[in-house]
């Protein structure tokens, strides 16, 4: 069986609240519309599921926010189809751009495939999730840019008997001439 069954599916016949409910439920999610579907990270999760091991988690961008992060987990998806010959083209292109009629559309497919492929077998998404998050949060830098070319950064300063004090924020004014070359002025 390399596709899900035929447009006669129960899950074509599925409203988008209940679909929405299952997603949610199975990977412990909030999720409030089909839209939200198209950065493609919580079909990798389901996929992660249908065939335990063979999706590339570390690939997966949980926090993707562009066009072209969506695109990596759709690609990651797609692989993971490619390697266990399922048929179905994902329609990239369409998904990422976030419209409601062809994420509900992929989201009824895909449920059909689900019910069809799925074994049962538990599957821990927030744990998956939060381990990945995890690693990604920690790779992010420590100073952070802020409005008006300052940048901030959180340094624990001691007082002189090495007791620490809060944390202080300090801001460093960019220098002029960095700004005026990134503004295109002089």
């Amino acid at each position: 069986m390399s596709e899900a069954p035929g447009s006669n599916s129960e899950a074509y016949f599925v409203g988008k609240r209940q679909l929405l409910e299952w997603v949610n439920d199975f990977l412990g999610l909030e999720l409030k519309k089909v839209e939200e579907l198209h950065s493609g990270w919580a079909y990798c999760q389901l996929v992660d599921a249908i065939f335990p091991g063979q999706v590339k988690i570390s690939k997966v961008d949980f926090h993707a926010k562009f066009d072209y992060e969506y695109l990596k987990n759709f690609k990651v998806m797609q692989d993971v189809f490619t390697r266990n010959q399922v048929k179905k083209p994902v329609p990239m292109d369409k998904l990422i751009k976030g419209k409601y009629q062809d994420n509900f559309e992929f989201l009824q497919w895909f449920k059909s495939f689900f019910d069809a492929r799925y074994n049962g077998e538990p599957y821990n998404a927030e744990g998956r999730r939060a381990k990945m998050m995890k690693k990604k949060v920690l790779n992010t830098p420590t100073r952070l840019p802020t409005p008006g070319g300052r940048r901030e950064s959180k340094i624990k300063s001691t007082d002189f008997e090495g007791s620490p004090k809060p944390n202080v924020k300090i801001f460093k004014k960019t220098p002029s001439r960095l700004l005026s070359h990134f503004s295109g002025s002089r």
